[in-house]
Parts: C-alpha cells; sequence; structure tokens
C-alpha cells in the first residue's frame, strides 16, 4: 500500500512539473507570435494613421485654393454680367453667397462693396445693374490656375475615387474656361487691329465670346461648390 500511495504522487509530481513546463514553453510561443504579429502589423497600422492626416491636410489644402478661385470667378462673373448688362436672379443667387459670406483674408472692402450692393431683392438688383449705362470697358480676362492641386495630383490616390473624379471635373472645367479666356483675348486684340466690316464682325464675335465665358465661369463655380459641399471647409462654403 505505502509502496503504491509513493508511486502515485510521484507520477502526480512528474506530471504537474512537466504540465507547468509545457504551460512555460506555450506561452514562450504565444510570446514570440504575438511580437511578429506585431511588428507585422505596426507599418500598417502606422501608415493607415498617417494616410489618414495627410488626406484631411490635403483634402484641407485644396478646399482653400477651391474657395480663393470660386470668390475670385464670381467677381469676375459679376462684373461681365454687369458690362452685357446681362444679370439675372439666377446668377445672383448663385454668386450672392460666394461673395457676402467670404471669410478669406484679402478684400474685406469689396466684400462689404458686395453687401451693400446686393442688400435690395435679387430682381431689384439684377434690374438696377442691367439699367445703368453701358461702359466698353475692354475687360481683360485672366487665366487661372490651381497650383496645390497641379503640384499633389499623385497624391490623390490617398481620397475616395468619388473625391477624385471631383477634383478632375475641376481641372477639367478649369482647362474649358481658361481656352475661352485665350479667345476672348484674342478677340480683343483682333478688335483693335481691323477696320471697316471686319472690325464690326470682331467685336460682335466678342460680345459672343464674352457671354460665353461668363457661362464657363457659372460651370465652374458650380464645380467648385459641389467639391465643397462635400469637405472639411464644410457646407457654409457651398452654394446653389
Amino acid at each position: 500500500m505505502a509502496a503504491a500511495f509513493f508511486s502515485k504522487k510521484l507520477a502526480r509530481d512528474w506530471l504537474g512539473e512537466g504540465l507547468t513546463e509545457a504551460i512555460g514553453r506555450l506561452n514562450d510561443i504565444l510570446l514570440l507570435f504575438l511580437g511578429w504579429l506585431l511588428g507585422t502589423l505596426s507599418p500598417g497600422i502606422g501608415r493607415a494613421i498617417l494616410s489618414g492626416y495627410r488626406r484631411r491636410e490635403l483634402l484641407h489644402g485644396l478646399s482653400q485654393e477651391c474657395i480663393e478661385l470660386r470668390f475670385t470667378l464670381a467677381v469676375a462673373l459679376f462684373g461681365s454680367r454687369s458690362e452685357l448688362r446681362e444679370m439675372d436672379v439666377r446668377t445672383l443667387q448663385l454668386i450672392k453667397p460666394i461673395l457676402v459670406n467670404y471669410e478669406g483674408a484679402d478684400d474685406r472692402e469689396l466684400v462689404e462693396i458686395f453687401r451693400q450692393l446686393t442688400s435690395d431683392s435679387d430682381d431689384q438688383v439684377a434690374t438696377s445693374m442691367n439699367e445703368r449705362p453701358r461702359q466698353f470697358s475692354g475687360q481683360w480676362p485672366m487665366p487661372y490656375d490651381l497650383p496645390l492641386l497641379d503640384a499633389h495630383l499623385g497624391e490623390l490616390t490617398l481620397l475616395p475615387i468619388a473625391r477624385q473624379e471631383q477634383l478632375m471635373r475641376v481641372r477639367a472645367e478649369l482647362n474649358l474656361f481658361n481656352e475661352q479666356v485665350a479667345y476672348v483675348r484674342h478677340l480683343v486684340d483682333r478688335s483693335f487691329e481691323v477696320t471697316g466690316p471686319n472690325h464690326a464682325i470682331t467685336l460682335a464675335n466678342l460680345e459672343i465670346a464674352k457671354r460665353n465665358l461668363a457661362v464657363r465661369s457659372e460651370a465652374l463655380i458650380r464645380t467648385f461648390s459641389r467639391f465643397l459641399a462635400r469637405t472639411d471647409a464644410g457646407p457654409r462654403y457651398a452654394a446653389p
């Protein structure tokens, strides 16, 4: 009996030591595996975090660039429609929120002037602008660019496909706008070079070209607004 008892006790002790050793080895293996797993995943996690920061930073910068150029275009559109005496409520509803709500550091006096000019109803403002004596000021339209967008085209893959498509549409509309600017400038130059019937034809073509430029301005402004309506810049920067 005693021998059997001691044999069972030794067996339990031996099994206990073996189990403890096995558990210890298993813990070592698990720690090694966990270290390998963290080492493998950490770069990816770090890149994902950095990509998120970079995406927000990129969107913010592009939004500010679009906001500034959209304001410039709205000012130019107000001037061109007024010069053509073709101001209408639709145009005012497009550009008025952009002009009076602009929060940039520059052109504060200009914003205040627009607020005073547009303090009446849209119908009254349109009528007033169209009744002013027409002045052939020979406006010289300027081409524009988006240097920040052009410089970071390679990083647009950080953005969702829908946002990339919107920015590509912005670039396409800007190219169309600049092409029309070049044509208007060509006709302005030509108007000083030709005489007689050719001069009258050139002026008529110039009138049409300026109208088309105003149409291109509206299209570009709306494209900017669609992009800005869904960025970190916030809905307050969107226009109808």
